[in-house]
């Protein structure tokens, strides 16, 4: 489900290069969602090196027979295992990546139904994730509330400049369009 949403939102982003009555830049939307890609990704950083947790999978606990703590220096900074790794958890990466996918499908899309679905998407893959024990309910509720405080600063900082004319989707009738006042 991460990469259906990942590989959604890429084919949305570069949607004006194949069909060129859409008027939706491609640099705009990109640089959006890089600049709060960066933002949010150090502040997540920042957050899981100030903070400790244990891993909620189940090799992750002492009485496990898979349990493997580190015990050496080289053990403790060099060993990285994608898969069963017990730490690097507040807050979910994954969980930026749909959130922020997710808010560019809200942004960008003309289509309320469609934006309805992909939030319902970013619910139902947090509960996900949480299921399958690669994150605590912590570091999901996290991200969900972060990024989008991340979007809105990015947003209020670095407006996006667009012409007062501008239309993104002139071939939609009036009835399916978002009213949304682009800022100049």
């Amino acid at each position: 489900m991460f990469f259906i949403c990942v590989f959604l939102t890429i084919g949305f982003l570069v949607s004006p290069f194949f069909y060129p009555r859409r008027n939706l830049y491609f640099v705009l939307m990109f640089t959006r969602f890089a600049g709060t890609l960066v933002l949010a990704q150090t502040l997540r950083i920042v957050c899981f090196l100030v903070t400790t947790l244990p891993g909620p999978n189940y090799h992750c606990r002492p009485d496990s027979p898979d349990y493997a703590p580190p015990k050496t220096l080289m053990d403790i900074f060099g060993r990285q295992d994608a898969f069963f790794g017990c730490g690097d958890l507040v807050f979910s990466s994954h969980t930026i990546f749909v959130v922020l996918c997710a808010l560019v499908w809200h942004k960008y899309c003309p289509f309320k139904w469609v934006r309805r679905v992909v939030w319902l998407l970013v619910f139902f893959f947090g509960l996900l994730v949480v299921a399958a024990r690669k994150h605590y309910s912590l570091d999901i509720m996290v991200a969900w509330y972060t990024v989008p405080l991340i979007w809105i600063a990015y947003d209020h900082y670095f407006p996006d400049k667009l012409p007062v004319d501008f239309d993104p989707y002139p071939e939609l009738p009036q009835k399916f369009r978002v009213d949304r006042k682009f800022k100049v």
